[in-house]
């Protein structure tokens, strides 16, 4: 990029670019307040890019002079000299970018140079030091992505060589523009930031140094209150050791305190030693001569004199405050107290968490108290010193001997004339700014990185249509139809008119290619190889697929083994579950019996159906963590189904001394698409806890509709639960807490299951309560409002099978009992069988047209049986078979049905249900 012109014009163009960058640096750009930018490193880079680097030596040297003007030293030059040569070795005689390399040498060279001249040479505070190499990184970045991009525009021709690619080139640059942007937005917002913290803190240096001033006064009146009070009670006749002993006392501030007569002897001292050591030091023990008794004597308002040196206990410096002793309208005194300025320590202020200077100038301006080393006390400052200190520019600013710079801000008492003088380091107030310059430079990194994503993916997609077409050149072959060649319509008009472009070339390609085809022959030596690598490639792939088919029978098998358990422990406790429900169901429909035995039969049949419901609460609770839980959605008649539930619950469930109520809403829909067995499971399960958790007061059901959603809410004024309960609440085998499971009883499975069911209905099932107030549940699921009401509930009568012969398959004494029992009123022909091998021979000579079949049996299971009679059709006929298992799984059901039967009903055995399959069956035959 260098220009061929005349030497002249080189050397006057590096001239100016030096004067230019010198110039440049002179400019107050500051950052945080002390340090100002050196952009003028960027003409230098610049003169380098144009005329070469021996006058860019010039114009750097140029420059150089101009910072050693500003400064009266050059430190700095060197790492820009260092840079220069870094740069024209690194990244201009290579034709490379100079952003990241230039960020490296700085990183790695310069700020470190840069640190040792500030730390070692300079002396400079590591706070000034750290700001500094703040500074000097943001500079070199702004200039050095201004000279990239420059040179992108004015020397194109190198970035194509090293950059060939598109994707890079447009990925480079428009990164460069957003560091560029959020560097110098940072900045700019960095700068207004600090600012603002100059002013916060003259805003509070003015207010605490007013603040401090009206404590000052207040501190000096409530003393000299106290010596008023004094002067009065001696005035009255107290006894005057007692009166100052108890000034002292109530004014520990005060130092000393004496009594001096008309003619100014002093007449009394306290402390006593404090008279023998004014003996001691040989000192006149009259004061005319001090301000504070004439001053008293002159007003009866009390005195408040500027400091001076006190005499006796060291002669240190006191502040006197005196009072006149009038009695009679005759002057018989003055009392005096002398005041430590000690206590003026606690008016020190405190900004942003640092502890600030305080200056207390008296009327006279001495100095009564300072905290910086530059002022001493009695230390008399004239009007004109006072005024020097305050060096006027934006903010008010006094700079110690020690090189440190305050803000200041002073006010002057309004009764005593005081003079308070707040100062604040402003290397505190840099460290507040650097705080949060810390936290712009994490969020600066952060835009740079999410940016810098975002253009990779915005450049990417920008040339997606090009690389698109240029894959379609790649694949391009001359058998192919040019049809095939079409242009997109979803890309860009340049693009596109490219494409067309290339389906006009490939058409005549595709002519031109014809003879090529004769060359197929060398392609199949290819394919043969490609084959034999195949088949290497496949017998390792069966190895790797024989290797998974194991661990997944392994997996299969501990499942199985999983399934078979639930399974035998479902029919194991469902079949005497059987014969006890259905014998109590049976029993308790006979009027014969006394009430008394009835009652002990319904107690028992709800003792079995409460073993029943923790068995299914087991078994869907397995089914839930295997996924296997599916809802069975009817349209069903939800108000029925409601009053039902009720109705079941206000004659069963409750307490003595527990009232009930249902409030059904009239604007619910007569029928919705839902499952009623689940819904039902869930409302009972909440209605049989309120039932369950309250001795007293009410239980309340509400159903309604909202927003399209069916609400159900069971409310109780229970024993409630507590709100670290209620984080346990729906976790399965938990209830409140071990008390509750002794008193209450229950799985712990309930709430955990009806919550998975309302969720996998797409409701949700929530909780509020409160401890000893009660509890309200509120089930919300989706309602789907249905016209169809042929699928309803209806109460099932005992089946007429009159003329059917039914095979009972069942190898338990008590269930072929039940099952007789509840079809003995059918008038049906009963035939029993114990197994599957005398159900066969019972068929040979037992005609029956429905059997019903247990699933596990000794000698031949009901699935072989089964299996048995529909291979040999012809001898056994098409016979109806109800498969009766206390196997309740879904895997169970589908094996039954696979392996031949008809209709499936699980233990124990509900009469409704049984008598609802068979007038199924009945009404299919009707059909038939």
């Amino acid at each position: 990029m260098q220009f061929d012109k005349h030497r002249y014009f080189n050397l006057l163009g590096a001239i100016c670019l030096g004067i230019v960058a010198g110039a440049v640096n002179l400019l107050p750009l500051w950052f945080l307040g002390s340090s100002e930018f050196l952009l003028g490193q960027f003409f230098v880079i610049l003169s380098m890019l144009l005329f070469g680097w021996r006058l860019a030596l010039m114009s750097f040297l140029l420059s150089s002079g101009f910072m050693f003007y500003r400064w009266e030293h050059a430190w700095p030059a060197i790492v820009f000299a260092l840079e220069l040569i870094y740069l024209h070795v690194f990244c201009l005689q290579r034709a490379r970018p100079v952003f990241v390399r230039g960020m490296v040498f700085w990183f790695a060279i310069g700020l470190p140079l840069l640190w040792l001249f500030g730390y070692f040479i300079l002396q400079l505070p590591l706070l000034t030091i750290v700001i500094a190499l703040a500074k000097y990184c943001i500079n070199a970045a702004i200039y050095l992505t201004v000279i990239d991009l420059l040179s992108f525009f004015f020397n194109r021709h190198s970035w194509q060589r090293h950059h060939p690619s598109l994707y890079k080139i447009l990925n480079y640059i428009v990164t460069l523009l957003v560091v560029l942007v959020v560097i110098l937005t940072s900045t700019i917002l960095t700068n207004h930031h600090y600012s603002r913290i100059e002013y916060e803190i003259n805003t509070q240096l003015n207010e605490k140094s007013a603040d401090i001033a009206n404590k000052i006064d207040s501190h000096l009146e409530h003393h000299k209150r106290g010596v008023l009070f004094t002067a009065a009670s001696l005035s009255q006749g107290f006894t005057a050791q007692l009166a100052l002993a108890n000034l002292i006392t109530l004014y520990p501030d005060f130092r000393t305190a004496i009594v001096a007569d008309e003619a100014a002897n002093v007449v009394h001292f306290y402390p006593d030693s404090f008279k023998q050591s004014l003996l001691a030091e040989r000192v006149n023990l009259n004061v005319a001569d001090r301000d504070y008794f004439n001053g008293a004597r002159d007003t009866q308002a009390g005195f408040v004199s500027n400091i001076f040196e006190s005499r006796g206990y060291g002669d240190v410096p006191a502040v006197a405050i005196s009072a006149p002793i009038i009695a009679e309208q005759q002057f018989l005194g003055v009392v005096e107290a002398s005041l430590l300025i000690e206590s003026f320590i606690d008016l020190r202020p405190v900004l942003f968490s640092h502890l600030g200077d305080l200056l207390i100038l008296d009327a006279s301006n001495k100095v009564v108290f300072s905290t910086l080393d530059d002022f001493q006390v009695m230390q008399q400052l004239p009007e004109q010193a006072i005024s020097s200190i305050a060096q006027y520019g934006k903010y008010r600013t006094f700079t110690a001997t020690d090189e440190q710079q305050y803000f200041m801000m002073d006010t002057v008492s309004e009764r005593h004339g005081w003079r308070a003088i707040t100062l604040m380091n402003r290397k505190n107030g840099n460290i507040v700014a650097v705080k949060a310059w810390g936290q712009s430079i994490v969020l600066i990194v952060f835009i740079i990185i999410l940016t810098s994503v975002l253009i990779t993916q915005l450049s990417r997609w920008l040339i997606a249509p090009i690389l698109k077409l240029t894959e379609q050149i790649d694949n391009f072959a001359a058998n192919k139809n040019n049809n095939e060649f079409k242009p997109s319509h979803n890309t860009w008009l340049e693009v596109q008119r490219l494409q067309q472009q290339y389906a006009h070339l490939a058409t005549h390609l595709t002519v031109s290619f014809e003879q090529l085809r004769q060359a197929s022959s060398k392609n199949e030596k290819l394919n043969n190889k490609l084959q034999n690598f195949n088949v290497r490639l496949e017998q390792e792939v069966n190895e790797k697929t024989e290797e998974l088919l194991k661990a997944v029978a392994v997996a299969n098998r501990a499942n199985k083994t999983k399934s078979q358990f639930l399974a035998n422990m479902s029919h194991e406790i469902r079949t005497p579950l059987n014969g006890i429900l259905g014998m109590t169901q049976l029993l308790q429909s006979n009027d014969k019996l006394p009430q008394s035995e009835r009652d002990g039969l319904a107690l028992i049949h709800q003792s079995a159906s409460n073993l029943l419901l923790i068995l299914n609460d087991i078994l869907d609770f397995s089914k839930i963590e295997a996924e296997e839980l599916k809802l069975d959605v009817q349209v069903v008649e939800i108000k029925t189904l409601l009053h039902q539930l009720a109705t079941v619950f206000k004659h069963s469930g409750l307490q003595q001394g527990v009232t009930f109520s249902a409030n059904i809403s009239a604007q619910l829909p007569e029928f919705i698409n839902i499952d009623p067995l689940r819904l039902g499971q869930v409302i009972n399960n909440l209605l049989s806890n309120a039932g369950k958790f309250t001795e007293q007061g009410e239980i309340v059901m509400h159903a309604d509709l909202q927003a399209s959603e069916l609400v159900i809410r069971v409310c109780d004024t229970g024993i409630g639960i507590s709100a670290d309960q209620q984080t346990k609440l729906f976790t399965a085998f938990t209830q409140a807490d071990i008390s509750t499971t002794r008193k209450y009883g229950g799985t712990g499975l309930g709430l955990t299951i009806s919550k998975r069911i309302i969720e996998l209905m797409h409701g949700q099932l929530t909780v509020e309560s409160a401890l000893g107030e009660g509890s309200c549940f509120t089930a919300k699921v989706p309602l789907i409002e249905s016209a169809d009401a042929s699928q309803q509930c209806v109460e099932q009568t005992p089946p007429d099978l009159s003329g059917i012969q039914v095979l009972i398959v069942e190898d338990n004494p008590i269930n072929q009992i039940v099952l007789e029992s509840m079809l003995s009123v059918s008038n049906c022909t009963i035939a029993k069988a114990t197994d599957g091998v005398k159900a066969l021979a019972c068929l040979e000579n037992f005609a029956a047209q429905l059997i019903l079949m247990d699933c596990q049996m000794p000698n031949m299971d009901g699935y072989q049986c089964t299996k048995t009679i529909r291979k040999q059709a012809d001898k056994y006929g098409p016979v109806t078979i109800i498969a009766i298992t206390a196997n309740a799984f879904a895997d169970d059901k589908m094996r039954c049905l696979e392996a031949g039967m008809n209709y499936f009903i699980s233990k124990p055995i509900n009469k409704n249900e049984l008598y609802q399959v068979i007038h199924h069956w009945l009404k299919t035959l009707a059909d038939d």
